[in-house]
């Protein structure tokens, strides 16, 4: 028995008792975890309430709530989306099947079903399910990767500004140069010091976000976007110009 069919939350909605409890039978001797209701309602209310689900297998006619209108809100729904949606329905001809995949389902089985050609369909809408989830944590792992890309090369520049204007300022106390000269180190220092403050500030408050070219086909985040247009960075050769 492979990890997706121990782990794989399915959610039975039937309003014909006999039918959830053959649904529920069959699916649970397939090591499934298995939740049942008995109307797209009373199912809508449990995938909010509870998380984890990975399949919905329901029947089309119910009462309350028919399989499509609960197939449009999961589909509708920002988090619920990606749950895998099979239906199962009387209606076997062409245009109902076309109809029913036209409004979100996944796969379509008509009744009576065939136990191995349900559980074929569930295990393929599965596997369907861990390649989704695969290529979300891909995503994620490439958006922090992005992000510490970058942090770095952003901070990269005001801290070394950073770190040379404070040997400049160590050196200029050690030899006794004048006040203004001091002052002026420490004024700079702010100004790295608020770069950094700015990126951080950034990092911090980013809900949506483009990327850039970096180093060839690397990419990374941009933090230099059009809202940050009114914070001047200091001048990359400001440096330089003290040191001379």
């Amino acid at each position: 028995m492979t990890e997706a069919k121990t782990t794989a939350k399915i959610l039975v909605v039937e309003d014909d008792s006999h039918t959830r409890m053959l649904l529920e039978t069959i699916l649970k001797k397939e090591g499934y975890e298995v939740v049942s209701t008995a109307n797209g309602a009373e199912a809508l209310g449990k995938l909010e309430s509870c998380s984890g689900f990975d399949l919905v297998l329901s029947d089309w006619l119910m009462p309350e709530m028919d399989g499509l209108d609960l197939c449009g809100k999961i589909k509708a729904d920002e988090i619920l989306r990606q749950i895998y949606f099979v239906i199962l329905s009387s209606k076997d001809l062409s245009e109902e099947k076309v109809r029913a995949l036209d409004s979100g389902v996944d796969d379509y089985l008509s009744k009576p079903f065939d136990h191995s050609e349900l559980v074929a369909r569930v295990r393929a809408g599965l596997r369907v399910r861990e390649l989704q989830k695969e290529v979300l944590a891909l995503e994620r792992s490439m958006t922090v990767i992005q992000l510490a890309t970058a942090a770095g090369h952003e901070i990269n520049n005001p801290l070394t500004g950073l770190i040379g204007f404070l040997d400049l300022l160590r050196d200029g106390i050690e030899t006794g140069e004048p006040r203004e000269k001091i002052l002026k180190y420490i004024d700079h220092l702010s100004a790295e010091a608020e770069r950094i403050r700015h990126v951080v500030s950034r990092l911090v408050s980013l809900t949506h976000f483009q990327t850039k070219p970096y180093l060839g086909k690397q990419q990374m985040i941009d933090l230099t976007g059009p809202s940050s247009a009114a914070v001047t960075p200091a001048r990359e050769d400001s440096l330089q110009e003290e040191v001379q």
